[in-house]
């Protein structure tokens, strides 16, 4: 608005020179023109001096001002309108990195109090103890180190989703690759938690290659199975099923579990979420609820989202649709 005004300044000046020369122009062939007329009578003394239009001036002037000033209050509000909205899209990535991080620490730190107090109070209580045998502080150090370990994998969780959110340098969601290798890597993951409840996960996919990244599309079947797995009483049997439809295949997870309670399932991919107590009584509660919010996390990176059908005490399945590729891109 300085550079505008500064130059209106300018302009202003160079336009009323013009007008006031301009106007001595006109009023000097004016009198030529009337001069002529006199011709007759030059001997008498007559000279023709026609007077200056201070008048026509004057109104110029202000017709000139009123136009500069109206077209630099158009640039004021067209340029701070403009500004407003470059400088809102510019802001907000950073706003969206500061609330993430204000959701990191205020997320971290609730889910951390519980078991730092857990470690306190088992340290205090040993501390109090008269006569501490070698065995107690082993059973100490253990429960000790099993929290730690807890406290540890949730702020690697925590981190992680901060990376899917907002650093996505690295990740490249336009691979080619197989559903039958999805699914074969991410057997091998769960592989260990199944075989310890006597689970057993049986497959009928499609091998059809789909578009995405392999690394994150690993990720979420893992944790789909590790839930299936999780809420799966023993012996218990998982399937994965796939289903072509036009220029998508649906990737389903089933198991035969306890279900999810109808009330529960609008929230189950918020961060912290558990549902009702009877899930967290299968002695495997063990997570803090952020899975499912990772994994929907991620099916939105690719475009969808994950879809499930439940019946309590039932089991469920959860879906995710993925693009197909096609025969264009892959010749």
């Amino acid at each position: 608005m300085t550079v505008s005004i500064l130059f209106s300044i300018v302009i202003y000046r160079m336009v009323v020179v013009e007008v006031v020369r301009f106007e001595a122009f006109q009023r000097t062939r004016s009198e030529a023109r009337i001069g002529q007329m006199f011709m007759p009578f030059r001997g008498s003394g007559l000279s023709p001096r026609l007077p200056i239009n201070e008048e026509l001036i004057e109104e110029t002037k202000q017709r000139i001002a009123m136009i500069i000033l109206i077209i630099n209050g158009s640039i004021l509000l067209a340029g701070g309108g403009l500004a407003y909205i470059l400088a809102g899209k510019t802001l907000d990535p950073i706003q969206g990195m500061m609330e993430s991080q204000k959701q990191f620490i205020g997320d971290a730190s609730h889910e951390l109090k519980t078991p730092l107090t857990s470690l306190r109070i088992a340290s205090e209580v040993f501390l109090r103890d008269k006569s501490p045998t070698v065995q107690d502080a082993k059973v100490l150090i253990q429960d000790n180190l099993s929290e730690i370990d807890g406290m540890q994998s949730l702020l690697e969780t925590l981190i992680q989703m901060n990376k899917l959110e907002y650093d996505r340098k690295e990740i490249v969601l336009n691979e080619h690759v197989f559903i039958e290798k999805i699914v074969t890597k991410t057997l091998q993951t769960v592989s260990a938690h199944a075989a310890s409840k006597s689970i057993t996960i049986t497959q009928t996919v499609h091998n059809q290659k789909v578009v995405g990244s392999e690394l994150l599309l690993v990720k979420l079947l893992t944790i789909l199975l590790d839930n299936a797995i999780k809420y799966s009483a023993q012996s218990e049997r998982i399937e994965i099923h796939t289903a072509i439809h036009a220029s998508h295949i649906t990737l389903s997870i089933t198991d035969h579990g306890m279900g999810i309670d109808h009330k529960d399932i609008p929230h189950i991919f918020t961060r912290f979420y558990r549902a009702d107590s009877a899930r967290t009584r299968t002695g495997e509660s063990g997570g803090y609820g952020l899975g499912l919010s990772i994994a929907q996390k991620i099916a939105g990176m690719h475009g969808t989202k994950i879809h499930v059908k439940t019946e309590k005490g039932a089991g469920s399945t959860f879906s995710v649709s993925l693009k197909l590729v096609s025969i264009t891109s892959e010749g």
